[in-house]
C-alpha cells in the first residue's frame, strides 16, 4: 500500500490559491465539461537509478466525468451486472465471428476492464497492458459490483522518466472541496513515494485539459 504523508503540511496545497485558479479554469470551460489536470515537474531524480513509480491511487471522490469501465463477463457475472445496471459484455457473445469489429471498439474506448474467467477466449492480457490499459481480474470471492465501484474512484498513477507527472483530480462539474480533496490524496501519495519527498517537487500546474496550464507552486 502507498504511504501517504500529512499532506496537509505540503507548502503547495494552499486552499485559498487553488480555489481560485480552479474558479478559473472552470469560467474558461463553462460551455463543457472538461479534465482537470495536475502536472508536477520534479527534481533531484535519477533516472537511472530511482525507480518509477506506479502506484493504484482510490482518490476519495469519483474523477471521471464518464466511466470507461467494461466488465468481459461470464454467465453468472452478466446476471449480476444486469441487476446492477453496470455495464458489460459476455464472453460468449464477444466470440462471435460478427463480433469482431465490437470487440477492438470496446477494447479502444474503455480504460478498466473487469474479468471474468474465461477472458482470454476474447482478449490477451499482455494487450491490456502494452495500451496502457488497467484490467482486473475476478477473483472467486469477489463481488463485481464493489469492484465496479473501486474502479470508478482508481487511477493509476505513473512517474517514468523521473522529471514530470501528471493526473486528473475530476472535471469542471465538480465542486472545488471535492478537486481540493482527491489533489491532497494524490500528493500524499506522490511524496510518500519520491525519495526525497517535498525536496523533489519542483513545480506544480492545473489545467483544463485543452487549456494553458496555471501554477499553483
Amino acid at each position: 500500500m502507498a504511504k501517504v504523508m500529512d499532506n496537509d503540511e505540503l507548502v503547495f496545497l494552499d486552499k485559498t490559491k487553488i480555489d481560485s485558479v480552479l474558479n478559473d479554469i472552470k469560467v474558461e470551460n463553462e460551455d463543457f465539461t472538461d479534465t482537470i489536470q495536475v502536472q508536477v515537474n520534479l527534481k533531484g531524480l535519477d533516472p537511472k537509478r530511482d525507480n518509477k513509480i506506479t502506484k493504484d491511487v482510490t482518490m476519495p471522490h469519483k474523477v471521471r466525468y464518464m466511466d470507461k469501465i467494461i466488465v468481459i463477463a461470464d454467465k453468472e457475472t452478466a446476471e449480476k451486472c444486469e441487476k446492477s445496471s453496470i455495464p458489460f459484455y459476455t464472453i460468449d457473445d464477444l466470440m462471435q465471428d460478427k463480433m469482431i469489429k465490437e470487440r477492438k471498439n470496446i477494447f479502444k474506448i474503455n480504460k478498466h476492464f473487469i474479468l471474468s474467467k474465461g477472458y482470454n477466449k476474447v482478449y490477451q492480457l499482455k494487450n491490456f497492458l502494452r495500451a496502457g490499459k488497467i484490467p482486473y481480474q475476478l477473483k472467486p470471492d469477489d463481488k463485481v459490483e464493489e469492484v465496479y465501484k473501486n474502479a470508478t474512484y482508481m487511477y493509476k498513477l505513473r512517474v517514468k522518466d523521473m522529471s514530470v507527472t501528471s493526473f486528473p483530480i475530476g472535471h469542471t462539474k465538480m465542486d472545488n472541496d471535492a478537486l481540493y480533496d482527491n489533489l491532497k490524496h494524490v500528493f500524499g501519495v506522490i511524496v510518500g513515494a519520491l525519495k526525497k519527498g517535498e525536496d523533489n517537487i519542483k513545480n506544480v500546474f492545473l489545467k483544463g485539459a485543452q487549456k494553458t496550464p496555471k501554477k499553483i507552486y
